[in-house]
């Protein structure tokens, strides 16, 4: 039955949702290229590859696969990108509990999107007394360790400590393309 809603339509109203909040993720993200671009060029091919897989597998009503695999491409990205963003937010907000102020900042959370691997790969740059590198790395293994238990993704979390490194950032951008904009304060 139809109650005017503009999700009774189930196909139509579950990608609207699914896609509204896979956009809000894709604000937090700035880089070379447009984030919700690459992700929409993301979401066409692996929707028609499942499509042709689907089809060649014998699924029933070929014209209504791409409302049922459309959905679940982007769940899975929203799940992806979010992910990024939390652990970007969780570790920020580890800093604030575990460092001085001064001692230890995170100055940028950067990443690049693994669609083909679902690799979550992050590098925070820091800006830290040098004896502090060790325990943001430790605290970053905790981190993986954690997201690798009660997570569908696997995490590669990397830094660097601008106070003691020369960054290349040519190599920076090429490696790390995304910057995730999450909050750098708790």
């Amino acid at each position: 039955m139809d109650n005017g809603s503009p999700l009774s339509n189930n196909s139509k109203g579950t990608l609207e949702f699914s896609s509204f909040f896979l956009s809000r993720q894709l604000k937090l993200f700035r880089g070379p290229r447009d984030a919700e671009e690459v992700v929409s060029e993301f979401i066409e091919k692996e929707t028609t590859k499942r499509e042709a897989k689907a089809k060649k597998d014998g699924a029933p009503e070929p014209w209504g696969l791409s409302r049922s695999i459309k959905p679940k491409v982007i769940r899975r990205l929203y799940d992806y990108l979010s992910l990024i963003n939390k652990i970007g937010e969780f570790t920020s907000y580890r800093v604030s509990k575990e460092f001085t102020e001064g001692s230890l900042t995170v100055v940028q959370v950067r990443t690049d999107f693994d669609f083909r691997m679902w690799l979550v790969k992050m590098l925070f740059i820091i800006d830290a007394d040098p004896g502090l590198d060790s325990e943001f790395a430790k605290l970053l293994k905790d981190i993986e360790n954690t997201v690798r238990l009660e997570e569908k993704f696997a995490p590669v979390l990397r830094h660097v400590n601008r106070r003691d490194n020369d960054i290349d950032t040519e190599s920076l951008r090429n490696d790390f393309p995304f910057v995730s904009k999450v909050r750098t304060k708790g």
